[in-house]
């Protein structure tokens, strides 16, 4: 597979959104790995490892 630079017409890539802390957050809100994100799990199921049909079910806090 080869990769190629992007290009003006495929539009302008979004940063990732940061928590106030300035961890990087997934696509729930999360932060991306390591201790922070299991402090913010606490204790609960990660909806990253989720089925995609459940995943949407699982509420944003």
């Amino acid at each position: 597979m080869t990769r190629r630079a992007p290009r003006i017409e495929d539009g302008p890539t979004q940063p990732r959104p940061a928590n106030a802390a300035g961890y990087l957050l997934d696509g729930h809100g999360l932060p991306l790995s390591g201790p922070a994100r299991l402090r913010a799990l606490d204790g609960r199921p990660d909806p990253a490892d989720a089925p995609a049909d459940t995943a949407a079910e699982q509420p944003k806090e």
